[in-house]
């Protein structure tokens, strides 16, 4: 359990209640990524991992407004109205 424990720690998917004495915590949450491993890839670190590799977030801005995406997968939004131009003109 404590490999496995590290590992998680190691990729940033668990965290909690440290003591100098050792290198890992002891009493863990999962963390914002441990979430999504768990969520959207079945709690599968090999396939998370390959996931990340590339990964890249993007900000989309319409006119004024601007739209962030953090870690998601097949994020999807619809807009009441939209300058097609101004659209065509930003790709």
């Amino acid at each position: 359990m404590l490999r496995a424990v590290r590992n998680l720690d190691s990729h940033g998917l668990i965290d909690g209640t440290r003591t100098s004495q050792l290198d890992y915590p002891l009493h863990v949450y999962l963390t914002g990524a441990g979430r999504i491993c768990v969520d959207d890839f079945e709690g599968d670190v090999d396939v998370w991992l390959a996931g990340q590799r590339g990964h890249v977030d993007q900000s989309v801005s319409i006119g004024s407004a601007t739209n962030v995406a953090a870690h998601s997968q097949n994020v999807y939004q619809v807009a009441a109205s939209v300058d097609v131009q101004a659209v065509a003109a930003a790709a």
